[in-house]
């Protein structure tokens, strides 16, 4: 018989000098990752409640912010059925405790349910100061800055650049950080991305996996790592990532017609559910991607922070 499971753990500290906003930072995902199997949704509702649905049990948490609302709710890893959810207020003191809570026998137990991850420790970080919560992709960014797959364009102070185009480099970090590759793949492959080059690793993470090539010239072999990315190969881009092939083309977009190089990409993006197009008709496969539309991708995209 399954048995699903909340695990609500409640760890109190004070962060003297910093603001008591809560954050589930990259180690958190890195460690969960390993032991507990990667949340499937991270999501702020506004500057003090967070929320996470993980598809295991999160064994032990360790909060360390004064006063927050944190919200957290899982099932049995073995069971792959359902996620519960709940709010819970964590009182500005307090000992560290763990609250088990048998959903389906409605036993609640306050004794540790201690695993091999030990203590996940939250690290503290404020936020971009130009992404108000008020923004139509404040949850998305926020997600994908938890998971460790961005720290933004800049730390001080600490900005997003929600309206920049991403760039190949910068899209080639975010896609290798979501499907977890190795960062130490590096030769120098790519004349533009030689090895100590911050991308290097991640670009030829995915170059060697197949998922995206470079700007070839006659010159030699070049990545062009500070060009901007169309929401066209983007769209080539995810589903390679995510091991699909194009499908057939239905001339669904009017800017897309059938013979269109992106034309199976982009409609098989709009059949996984990761784009609606720009309007009700056209897709604008050659406008700039966002950052901020880059965020919502990639938590749109099935299997990217979800492998």
């Amino acid at each position: 018989m399954w048995v699903f499971i909340f695990c609500l753990v409640i760890g109190l500290g004070v962060m003297f000098g910093h603001k008591p906003q809560p954050t589930f930072a990259g180690t958190l995902f890195g460690t969960t990752a390993s032991c507990l199997g990667r949340p499937s949704q991270f999501a702020m509702i506004d500057k003090s409640t967070w929320t996470m649905t993980p598809l295991s049990v999160l064994v032990d948490e360790n909060e360390v912010y004064p006063t927050s609302f944190t919200y957290v709710s899982a099932t049995d890893p073995r069971a792959h059925r359902f996620f519960f959810q709940t709010h819970i207020t964590v009182p500005p003191m307090g000992q560290h405790q763990i609250v088990t809570v048998d959903t389906r026998t409605g036993a609640v137990s306050k004794s540790p349910l201690l695993g091999p991850c030990g203590f996940l420790h939250l690290g503290f970080h404020p936020g971009f100061d130009d992404v108000p919560t008020t923004h139509w992709a404040f949850s998305e960014i926020e997600a994908i800055d938890a998971a460790g797959i961005t720290g933004g364009c800049s730390i001080d102070p600490p900005l997003f650049c929600l309206d920049a185009p991403i760039t190949r480099g910068q899209l080639a970090v975010f896609l290798a950080k979501s499907l977890g590759f190795s960062s130490d793949r590096c030769r120098g492959r790519f004349f533009d991305v030689p090895v100590g080059h911050p991308f290097c690793p991640f670009v030829e993470s995915l170059f060697i996996e197949g998922i995206i090539e470079g700007c070839y010239s006659a010159t030699g072999r070049f990545f062009c790592p500070d060009e901007s990315v169309t929401r066209g190969q983007m769209a080539v881009l995810i589903e390679a990532a995510l091991g699909n092939l194009s499908n057939s083309c239905s001339g669904q977009f009017a800017d897309v017609p059938v013979g269109h190089p992106f034309c199976g990409f982009i409609e098989r993006l709009a059949q996984d559910g990761i784009t609606r197009g720009c309007t009700a008709t056209t897709y604008c496969p050659d406008d700039p991607v966002t950052r901020a539309q880059m965020a919502v991708f990639l938590l749109r995209a099935p299997d990217l922070l979800n492998p």
